[in-house]
């Protein structure tokens, strides 16, 4: 019922939208390369997923396109200040279309947005960080 309500905001606006099938993981950034912009659903319905920072994310992010994200608490921060991020702020139709029109029609320089974006999100900013948090958790009696 939530695919279809979005399908027909998209067609009363004349959007085109595309849903796909989930596809391989190889075949993740090569689709997302291909869209107009990536729109990152995820619903609130636990906590867990409230505060959560799913690979989707991160893959929309990687893709350099303009990404569609609802207003997280996690997600909001992290994507804080970049490039080519639309937030929507409650899960009606209404409101996810405003924020897809907004990230169709606004320019977006996609290799800036995607320097932007690796620079903050890379195994190497990452790695130092994990590797430190694991050895303090292995150190432990």
């Amino acid at each position: 019922a939530y695919i279809e309500s979005l399908r027909k905001r998209a067609a009363e606006l004349g959007v085109t939208l595309v849903v796909h099938t989930p596809v391989p993981s190889s075949d993740v950034p090569r689709t997302l390369r291909q869209a107009d912009c990536v729109f990152v659903g995820v619903e609130p319905v636990v906590e867990s997923y409230r505060l959560s920072l799913p690979n989707k994310f991160f893959e929309g992010l990687m893709s350099g396109r303009p990404l569609v994200i609802p207003r997280l608490p996690e997600m909001a921060l992290q994507s804080a200040g970049l490039d080519g991020i639309y937030w929507f702020y409650d899960f009606t139709p209404e409101s996810i279309s405003d924020a897809l029109k907004l990230a169709v029609r606004q320019p977006l320089n996609v290799s800036e947005a995607l320097a932007q974006r690796t620079a903050r999100f890379s195994w190497e900013q990452e790695k130092e960080k994990l590797i430190t948090a694991y050895s303090a958790m292995l150190s432990r009696p």
